[in-house]
């Protein structure tokens, strides 16, 4: 079941969509479920929403892979380099572009814990989640560690 909703994305002063998968039988039952967050939302389920045309097909592949859980995903600013500004923590001068990216991504990081985690808690019946794992990420963030290893990593959030 795919589920399309507005929500303030305080960073930038405006609403966002969200683009949430949830399980065929949630409304059947009262199961409760992992989550899992993803940035650039409109891409994961939908060519229609994606930006180029072609999603990654996640609402299919949760179909045929059976384990239940909700996709969050998060869509991201269409405006100029805003999607960059949003997602990297520090300050990059690109040399040449000929800009600079004003990184807000630590206040991307707060806004997911503090204000989108607790909606998703309201609204939906989700499993508890690991605290440790979302203070990692903020101190992460916090402590710019993410500019060192930001060419290496890949960050899968998985919330239960």
């Amino acid at each position: 079941m795919f589920i399309r909703r507005e929500v303030f994305f305080r960073p930038a002063n405006e609403n966002r969509a969200l683009h949430i998968y949830l399980p065929d039988d949630y409304y059947k039952s009262n199961e409760r479920y992992p989550v899992m967050y993803f940035f650039d939302g409109h891409n994961i389920f939908f060519d229609h929403f994606a930006t180029f045309g072609k999603s990654w097909g996640l609402d299919a592949f949760m179909h045929r892979w059976g384990k239940k859980m909700i996709v969050v995903g998060i869509e991201c600013s269409h405006v100029g380099i805003h999607r960059l500004e949003e997602y990297n923590p520090y300050t990059t001068e690109v040399d040449h572009e000929g800009f600079i990216v004003n990184g807000h991504g630590v206040e991307t990081l707060d806004w997911m814990v503090k204000e989108l985690k607790p909606v998703v808690d309201k609204d939906y019946r989700k499993k508890g989640i690991g605290r440790r794992l979302i203070l990692q990420l903020e101190n992460i963030a916090r402590e710019k560690k993410v500019k060192r290893i930001m060419s290496s990593l890949f960050c899968v959030m998985l919330l239960f």
